[in-house]
């Protein structure tokens, strides 16, 4: 029995320091402290007859070594030493004298130790007090000098301790204890046997002492608080809810066939790759709409029949477009104002520089000249078309995305109409292109554009939610695939004049809090500058930034975190 007592208490004595050795390199906060006390003790039974001890006895002392693995579990090793004496008259006791003894009781135990102070968030009202629980179990021995035989016996005890915090080194701690025995052979005056069965001994200790914080951290877990926040579980139907309408929303806005229109809005849902489409997704490959035969992807009249011998044009329009030889026209190319350019391409959709928006088209008799091509990614917007006997106008392109230039405007010829407007720069340092030349007239040079800044949101009365744009972990770099999205927003400003749009740029809790905020910023700064670049009026986008500080999910998720990077799109229809 001594042997099987003796390797219980070397194996909780090894386990203990196993996991200090295991967990004390992690954390921040210090886990190990020192456990001296002195104080009181009170052997209650059993005794032989005509002995008995003190109420209260006065000498018990011991010392313990603390780990906790976080702010609420730990383990305890621990021992003490109590003499217990005979009773006799004193302040403590008026119950009359025992027949003389002194025994020595020797108990050590290897305990669970909960931290209630932390359990009960007492940090909500102290921060001063706190309370430990402790449970567990060893060995204690009795020895006598009236009795050779040393009393081996096994222990299980209980008890509560409560802290007072002088500073983060040092804490008084005032300790109650009991203590139960099994295989205790002896009474503690140690002249009898004890023949019970089960706890046959029992025992109780009052102790006052410090702990003494071990570690190079300022604060030891005893003392670190676990931040509280409001129990959101009630929204857990919500936002699956939300969860489901937005996965709803991503199926019908998604674009299959890649052709830069939405499947909801797409009347040809297997577009091959490469194809022009129409505003209803169709591929100009498929479509004829002056009804010569030649479709309108390599017909350069789609507006008046031709022949596939002229590239779908009559054969004295194409001559004269061929030489350049307005002033031989024929009565018929009336019909045909110049049509307008686009990024990157001639006004008959054939590709030029990549970088320089296409041409406007040419008027001629009474016809407009058509609008420059839109130059993008820092460079410039194509020269509008030239306007020709009377009044035609040639509007010059929008140059986008900081440095790009305005088209020029296209020139009057043969009258007194106004020249072509120069487009709005864009995006930072962009500057409205240069007017067009008048001859021959006295029409009025079209005057720069102008650079728009973002307006501040204010109020969201009046507001309708379009649709969040949600971005990567740490990025504010627009996702390729929610460009179709955004283009149908613009198609959406540019058919309601009036309208305005306010974008909430929102970031998940991962990060600091200046950091989100910034990250925020950006995210709906992004966004502006992409609207300003597709030709909306600076003063039609407003802008917010939340930061952190407004989730729509719980950031308690993966999914959820990133959901919660977003900029919220609302439009107000004036």
């Amino acid at each position: 029995m001594y042997l099987l007592k003796s390797n219980l208490l070397t194996f909780c004595v090894f386990t203990l320091f196993q996991i200090g050795n295991a967990f004390g390199q992690y954390g921040y906060n210090n886990r190990w402290s020192l456990e001296p006390g002195v104080g009181i003790n009170n052997a209650v039974k059993p005794y032989s007859p005509g002995y008995w001890s003190n109420t209260v006895g006065v000498i018990h002392a011991g010392m313990g070594v603390r780990y906790m693995f976080n702010n609420r579990y730990g383990l305890l090793l621990d021992g003490s030493y109590d003499r217990i004496k005979h009773d006799e008259v004193s302040i403590f006791s008026n119950t009359g004298t025992s027949l003389p003894f002194k025994s020595h009781y020797f108990r050590t135990s290897l305990q669970l130790v909960l931290n209630l102070g932390r359990l009960f968030t007492f940090e909500n009202f102290t921060d001063k007090y706190s309370l430990l629980f402790h449970l567990g179990g060893g060995a204690s021995f009795l020895k006598s000098k009236v009795n050779p035989n040393t009393d081996r016996m096994v222990n299980f005890m209980f008890g509560l301790t409560p802290q007072i915090k002088i500073n983060n080194r040092l804490v008084l701690f005032v300790d109650a204890s009991f203590i139960w025995h099994i295989y205790q052979q002896y009474t503690f005056d140690m002249y009898s046997g004890v023949f019970e069965r089960g706890f046959d001994g029992f025992t109780a200790k009052g102790a006052i002492g410090t702990h003494i914080y071990l570690g190079k951290h300022a604060t030891h877990y005893d003392w670190v608080y676990t931040p509280c926040f409001p129990d959101m579980s009630y929204l857990e139907d919500e936002n699956r809810k939300l969860d489901s309408l937005n996965q709803a929303m991503r199926t019908h806005l998604r674009d299959d066939d890649g052709d830069g229109i939405l499947n909801i809005m797409d009347d040809e849902l297997d577009t091959p790759i490469g194809h022009a489409v129409n505003c209803r997704g169709v591929s100009l490959r498929k479509i004829d709409s002056d009804g010569d035969g030649i479709p309108d992807f390599f017909d350069k009249c789609i507006d008046i029949p031709g022949s596939a011998d002229f590239d779908g044009c009559p054969e004295d329009l194409y001559t004269a477009y061929q030489r350049n030889e307005k002033n031989r026209v024929g009565k018929d190319s009336t019909e045909l104002a110049g049509r307008d350019g686009v990024g990157g391409k001639d006004p008959d959709g054939n590709p030029i520089d990549a970088l320089n928006g296409g041409m406007g088209g040419d008027g001629s008799q009474n016809s407009s000249g058509g609008k420059g091509g839109d130059g993008s990614q820092n460079s410039s917007g194509g020269k509008g078309g030239d306007g020709s006997q009377n009044s035609g106008v040639g509007k010059g392109g929008d140059g986008s995305q900081n440095s790009g230039t305005g088209g020029k405007g296209g020139t009057n010829n043969q009258g007194s109409g106004t020249n072509g407007k120069g487009g709005s720069g864009n995006q930072n340092s962009g500057t409205g292109g240069k007017g067009g030349t008048n001859n021959q007239g006295t029409g009025t040079n079209g005057r720069d554009g102008n650079n728009g800044d973002a307006q501040v949101v204010t109020s969201k009365e009046g507001l309708t939610s379009l649709t969040d744009i949600h971005f990567l972990l740490n990025e504010s770099k627009i996702q390729q695939n929610l460009y179709p999205l955004l283009n149908e927003v613009v198609a959406l400003l540019k058919a309601n004049p009036d309208a305005n749009i306010v974008l909430e740029g929102h970031a998940d809790i991962t990060g600091e809090d200046d950091y989100n905020q910034a990250l925020s910023e950006r995210r709906s700064e992004a966004l502006r500058k992409y609207f300003l670049s597709q030709g909306i009026d600076p003063n039609r986008v407003q802008t917010g930034a939340f930061g952190e500080s407004k989730p729509k999910f719980l950031n308690t998720s993966p999914k959820g975190r990133a959901l919660n990077r977003r900029v919220e799109i609302y439009i107000k229809m004036n």
